[in-house]
């Protein structure tokens, strides 16, 4: 082989290497420049927390009660004795992931209203049955929502019920069942989410009757309740008395039997000296799996 050969397939090795090394070292860049991935929210659960605001010691306590809601990063809220002069406020302080299902003009009417995170829930419907008047005019709210995570549909129900007056609660809680079940018999995989303040314990009339436990006779008709609800607090702790605000629990969240609840619990970590809740309440919380 003569000179002239040899050069010039010296010359076409050394132009092949050059263009190797040049492409490993693109892909190599390439690859570095990739974005780190971001860490993804934990979507298996979502929690719920009823709460009795209580408006007149709101002044006080906003700080701590605003504080409880974001550090149980709670997902849907039912309040009670959420009064129109703090709403804005209140509002305001969760910040902008929040929103509130407002079933009327004037913000002094409906005291009772359920907020959501909106980053994980989108409103579909809401509306309100309107029950005995006992002081401020009572409600039983209801909200349609479809979780973002995995597009699963459900109603929420969220209430205040009259104080020692027994034939006035009887008359909510009938009007409460009688709407879930219009909604049950509306959708195929109807699932419900009922929270609020009862002024009721265990064991009441009231509360056996949403339970499914026994009838109830209101102005001598019995009414049954032939859904399925569950006592989410006794799901997971069993035979546990729940702590109160008082001698008695009277904050409640119900579910129907087809969710799976991971945990239920009574914050009363932010107390005050002497054991006051930081409204006259305990806020309770309950954690839902997204497993359908």
């Amino acid at each position: 082989m003569n000179r002239k050969k040899i050069t010039f397939l010296l010359r076409v090795i050394f132009f092949q290497l050059l263009a190797l090394i040049s492409f490993s070292c693109s892909t190599t860049d390439d690859i570095e420049e990739l974005p780190t991935p971001v860490e993804q929210p934990n979507i298996q659960t979502f929690t719920v927390m009823t709460f009795n605001i209580t408006g007149n010691k709101w002044s006080s306590n906003k700080d701590v009660i605003n504080s409880i809601i974001l550090n149980h990063q709670v997902d849907i809220l039912g309040t009670q004795e959420l009064s129109g002069n703090i709403k804005s406020e209140f509002m305001q302080l969760l910040g902008e992931n929040y929103s509130i299902v407002e079933t009327f003009d004037d913000l002094n009417v409906n005291l009772s209203p359920i907020i959501y995170n909106n980053q994980r829930f989108n409103l579909l419907d809401f509306g309100y049955k309107e029950t005995p008047i006992c002081g401020p005019r009572r409600f039983v709210n209801w909200a349609l929502f479809k979780n973002l995570d995995n597009d699963q549909t459900f109603f929420f129900y969220n209430n205040h019920l009259c104080r020692g007056e027994e034939e006035s609660q009887k008359q909510h809680g009938v009007d409460l069942i009688e709407l879930m079940t219009e909604h049950q018999n509306k959708e195929t995989n109807y699932r419900g989410i009922v929270t609020g303040d009862f002024n009721a314990s265990e064991g009441t009339d009231l509360v056996d009757f949403i339970l499914g436990k026994k009838s109830l006779t209101l102005n001598n008709t019995e009414y049954l309740n032939n859904l399925s609800i569950e006592d989410t607090w006794q799901l997971v702790n069993p035979n546990q008395n729940k702590p109160s605000q008082g001698n008695v629990a009277i904050d409640w969240i119900f579910c129907t039997s087809n969710w799976r609840v991971e945990n239920s619990l009574v914050d009363t970590s932010n107390s005050e000296s002497g054991g006051t809740p930081p409204s006259d309440h305990y806020p309770l919380i309950t954690i839902f799996s997204n497993d359908l």
